[in-house]
């Protein structure tokens, strides 16, 4: 991922549990005071801080990798990002929180970002381009591997039909690289959008709200069953 902040930092690799997240805050800040990490604050208005990797970081974390770790990663680790974009912060924010919602529901494992798969290319996805990537790949529970697809701004009918079309011609490819994709649209007419358009192709697609997947709603993954 590009990004984190400590309360997916807690939830991920300490105790979700904990309130004070004391733990996690801890070794953030010992990881940031010997340059592993730098924080950057692209809140308004709030000190909320996000946690980078550093290139130090980076070289650190390929010398601890075993080769069996670089074969899955597709040889190297992703480099990691020299500094946030406005303009992509609150969907990759989306993603991100997406991610350990699902992966906590056990939905998700084996996730794959798009940075992630940028980096391996074609080398390692065979048939996926850099310029149309899902958000992310991921496992699902049933054992089903599904692309991830995060929309949080408005689209022209054609920008979205565009997306859909492009995802259902790579799983209608022999041995498709994935088999469902998961839609989560950060609003319920944004959500009721995309369905209009995935419901004409039964069993491949689910589209859920951001307030579903928090529990806030209805829905299932039952495409990936």
């Amino acid at each position: 991922m590009k990004f984190a902040d400590v309360e997916s930092l807690n939830q991920k690799f300490f105790d979700a549990k904990s309130q004070d997240m004391f733990a996690a805050r801890k070794r953030i800040q010992k990881l940031e005071a010997v340059g592993f990490l730098r924080s950057v604050n692209l809140l308004s208005g709030t000190a909320k801080k996000f946690y980078l990797t550093t290139p130090k970081g980076h070289r650190e974390l390929t010398k601890l990798s075993s080769p069996r770790d670089q074969v899955s990663l597709g040889l190297s680790l992703p480099n990691p990002v020299s500094k946030l974009s406005v303009v992509t912060f609150e969907h990759d924010l989306g993603v991100l929180k997406s991610r350990l919602e699902l992966e906590k529901q056990g939905r998700a494992s084996n996730w794959r970002s798009e940075k992630l798969l940028k980096s391996q290319a074609e080398a390692a996805t065979g048939r996926l381009q850099r310029d149309f990537m899902p958000d992310a790949i991921f496992t699902s529970k049933h054992g089903k591997v599904c692309a991830f697809e995060y929309e949080n701004k408005p689209k022209s009918e054609n920008q979205l039909r565009e997306k859909v079309f492009r995802l259902n011609a790579l799983m209608t490819e022999k041995d498709p690289v994935f088999e469902a994709c998961l839609f989560i649209a950060s609003t319920e007419n944004l959500k009721n959008k995309i369905k209009k358009m995935t419901d004409l192709i039964p069993n491949k697609f689910v589209v859920q709200s951001r307030d579903e997947l928090f529990g806030k709603g209805k829905g299932d993954l039952d495409v990936t069953k």
